[in-house]
């Protein structure tokens, strides 16, 4: 094996020609992730690696170490890889390839033209020069939703390389995306047949976390997923602090809930919360760049993000609660499925339309296509597609980034997401998947009782009030602001009638919960009252819903800062 180069001090950013496809060509990348990349020359090829390669039993591997499995069994070597991680690779056997871990726990964009490929781990690196370069479905489906579905991103040369795929150049030049990881298709591996045998894979996965880092904090809410890795932990002695969000809003479920299991954890807790301040409008700009445009969670702390930064310096990683236990409750009906996971495929948005663009896409059709599923679908496939799709579409697309924003600051690691974990809970029953069923059980089995006692969270912290209209009015006057300038998506988005739909929200601004309408209050009862195996039947004949005014507003001011900060003039 040869001498390991020194790292390098940025985040992955790679190119190749196709013309002459024999190794990755490094670009420049400003470093963000608290990981930068490294990169090490074997018998084969070069290496380049950034995150957390591991093990199948969770030991830490070397680039070395990782180049000289791929040595060895070549493209093959992922199936010998856990961890958060991404790598690029070129093998004179097997060609240049590159993928994410099992989950694309961080991101892989990818731009690929008849001359050359390159791949990127931010999405800063996109670059617009043309109104040709905006993608009409990425934009409308993240208005829809708050992310691209599958892998469209908001430039129509880009894309995002999906969970277990590995992209393949061969020494013609020809690319080709593969399947290295579907556990759902892997016959070979049995899904969990009781929460105890869960419970043994998570011990495991946190065993090994906790071998590699000494000092581990965790985002402590009162929901399920986090309380099996605080009880975990407790249980086996690994120490840890914890800390919860706090919107600003009086204390909700989750800080409340959690005060309570940190007591009798005996650990040191954390109020991670955030006050609006004068940079407030600067700090959401950043945090729009740094998500590509396409996820709105940032409005839920955009100067929270500061205090994390501070707490997780004192820590050597951050075990995060995504998890791919399922979602949802049972439902044969593809509409609900895909309403429960905040995808309103029926709805356009022409409204935000210029004319020459309306009914131009057809977002049914873009759904069909980037979540590979017929609309026709019906019956118990619709089921297990919702846990399928929660899996691959929106965990990496939606919460993930959430974690990536995190990585800049500190190392994370995902306890439920380990490749075991994934890929067991992929060929589990579906029943035991239906609203985390095999969680709930799991976490009954290990909570004693003291634990029993305290609730689960039962809403957000923020429920109460979009987050967005408690910041201060000059906060929103300046996204309205920003909003309303002319821009480069103004001859395809009429971003007036955004803002006119949004501004009569604004005198519940600043402070007071915005408070829902007698009318969505009475269908909201409805649907209460309603058998489940009828609520299906009532979304579907009632009117489809439409999203809501305020996430189009926050999800346009998202994108626009992304655009136009890329755009090349």
């Amino acid at each position: 094996m040869k001498t390991s180069t020194a790292p390098m001090q940025n985040d992955l950013h790679l190119s190749l020609d196709r013309e002459r496809p024999c190794c990755w060509a490094v670009k420049h990348s400003p470093a963000k992730y608290f990981i930068p990349v490294k990169n090490h020359k074997g018998n084969h090829g070069s290496v380049f690696i950034q995150g957390i390669c591991c093990d199948n039993s969770g030991k830490e591997l070397s680039v070395a170490e990782v180049s000289a499995l791929i040595d060895k069994h070549g493209m093959q070597a992922l199936d010998h890889l856990d961890g958060t991680f991404v790598i690029a690779v070129d093998d004179d056997r097997d060609g240049v390839w590159c993928a994410t871990d099992h989950s694309a726990t961080l991101p892989l964009y990818y731009s690929l033209t008849s001359k050359e490929l390159i791949i990127s781990t931010r999405p800063e690196n996109m670059t617009f020069s043309s109104d040709a370069d905006i993608d009409l479905a990425g934009v409308l489906s993240t208005l829809n939703t708050g992310y691209p579905w599958g892998e469209l991103t908001l430039h129509s040369s880009w894309k995002v390389l999906r969970p277990g795929n590995v992209l393949v150049a061969d020494k013609s030049g020809n690319v080709t995306v593969k399947e290295y990881f579907l556990g759902e298709n892997d016959t070979e591996v049995q899904g969990f047949t009781s929460p105890t045998e869960l419970l043994q894979e998570l011990e495991k996965s946190v065993t090994a976390l906790a071998s590699r880092y000494k000092k581990l904090l965790i985002p402590l809410s009162g929901g399920v997923d986090s309380r099996l890795i605080t009880l975990t932990c407790h249980k086996l002695g690994i120490p840890f602090e914890a800390i919860t969000f706090v919107a600003n809003v009086p204390d909700g479920d989750d800080f409340d809930i959690a005060s309570r299991l940190v007591k009798i954890y005996g650990v040191k807790h954390h109020r991670w919360e955030w006050t609006p301040s004068k940079d407030t409008l600067e700090h959401f700009y950043k945090l729009c760049m740094s998500t590509g445009g396409t996820n709105d969670a940032y409005t839920t702390y955009p100067d929270g993000m500061r205090f994390f930064a501070d707490v997780a310096s004192q820590f050597d990683c951050v075990l995060r609660g995504d998890h791919s236990f399922g979602f949802g409750n049972h439902s044969e009906s593809l509409f609900q499925s895909a309403y429960e996971l905040c995808i309103n495929y029926k709805d356009d948005l022409n409204w935000m339309l210029k004319d020459e663009y309306r009914n131009k896409t057809n977002l049914e059709s873009v759904f069909e296509e980037q979540e590979q599923v017929c609309a026709q679908l019906k019956g118990t496939a619709v089921n297990e597609w919702r846990h399928r799709s929660r899996r691959l579409t929106r965990n990496p697309r939606a919460h993930l980034p959430i974690g990536q924003l995190q990585a800049e600051h500190v190392t994370i690691g995902y306890p439920l997401l380990s490749r075991n974990i994934v890929k067991r809970m992929a060929r589990t029953a579906t029943e035991l998947k239906n609203n985390k069923q095999i969680a709930h059980d799991a976490l009954a089995i290990l909570s004693p009782p003291d634990v029993k006692k305290i609730p689960h969270s039962s809403r957000h912290t923020w429920l109460s009030g979009e987050p967005l209209l408690n910041l201060p009015r000059e906060v929103l006057d300046g996204m309205v602001d920003f909003i309303s300038k002319p821009g480069v998506l103004s001859d395809m988005i009429d971003e007036l009638a955004a803002v006119g739909r949004f501004t009569p929200m604004l005198e519940n601004a600043g402070g007071k919960p915005a408070r829902a309408s007698l009318t969505k209050n009475a269908k909201q009862l409805i649907k209460k009252l309603l058998p489940r195996r009828m609520l299906h039947t009532y979304q579907d004949k009632v009117s489809y819903p439409k999203t809501p005014p305020y996430l189009v507003f926050k999800r346009l001011f998202a994108l626009k800062v992304f655009i136009e900060n890329r755009w090349d003039r």
